[in-house]
């Protein structure tokens, strides 16, 4: 239940730069989800593997770093926490967990309970606790399920948090606050100097596809 004890960092990371416009809808990347799953992969793996690649594909310049990984309670801050066990061998990690622990999945909660019993991670809860002086910033708090609706005061706290910290700015498949359908924002959202897009290029970032790069998280059509 501890998940994996070690990552492998490549020193270079070959990445897909979507020149070509691969995209895929939020539908179909769901469908894909649950056709992997049938086909025997859990959830959990999913996650493992998705939060495992957001690690590597920053690479060993990030290693002795200070890293701080925003994390909700969709499966996105899920794969944030995943992201940060593992960067956690190499960096010095803080959690900002912005939402509510019975919201998460099983997946979710189990990850978050690994990182809990990680000495090697802090977890904290609140804005007025974080140190925006981070050499890197992970967002992995809303994903793809995020459609529009109102944001909590809490998270809106959190996006602000994250648009001023100094450290290079990673999103997690599509930067929180903005739909990834659509590309329209309908609050505030997160800014990006690089988008790890899980599997591929959601069809709402296709303005951010110079930003983009792709991560292999073991989908199968």
């Amino acid at each position: 239940m501890g998940g994996p004890t070690a990552y492998h960092f490549p020193k270079t990371i070959k990445t897909t730069a979507h020149t070509t416009l691969v995209m895929i809808s939020v539908g179909e990347m769901k469908r894909l989800e649950d056709v992997t799953v049938k086909k025997g992969i859990s959830r959990l793996t999913l996650m493992e593997t998705s939060g495992s690649k957001v690690a590597v594909s920053l690479g060993t310049d990030i290693f002795r770093k200070n890293v701080a990984v925003f994390c909700g309670d969709s499966d996105n801050g899920g794969i944030g926490f995943v992201a940060a066990r593992a960067l956690a061998f190499h960096c010095k990690v803080t959690v900002l967990f912005v939402g509510q622990e019975d919201k998460l999945s099983p997946e979710s909660r189990i990850n978050l309970q690994r990182i809990a019993r990680n000495g090697r991670i802090k977890i904290i809860k609140s804005t007025s606790d974080f140190d925006k002086n981070q050499d890197f910033v992970i967002d992995s708090l809303m994903g793809i399920e995020y459609t529009g609706e109102p944001m909590s005061e809490a998270m809106k706290k959190a996006i602000m948090q994250f648009n001023l910290s100094t450290g290079v700015k990673i999103c997690v498949d599509v930067p929180s606050g903005m739909n990834a359908e659509t590309g329209e924002v309908a609050e505030l959202s997160c800014s990006a100097d690089k988008i790890i897009a899980l599997h591929d290029m959601k069809k709402g970032l296709v303005k951010f596809k110079d930003k983009i790069v792709s991560a292999d998280i073991g989908i199968r059509p």
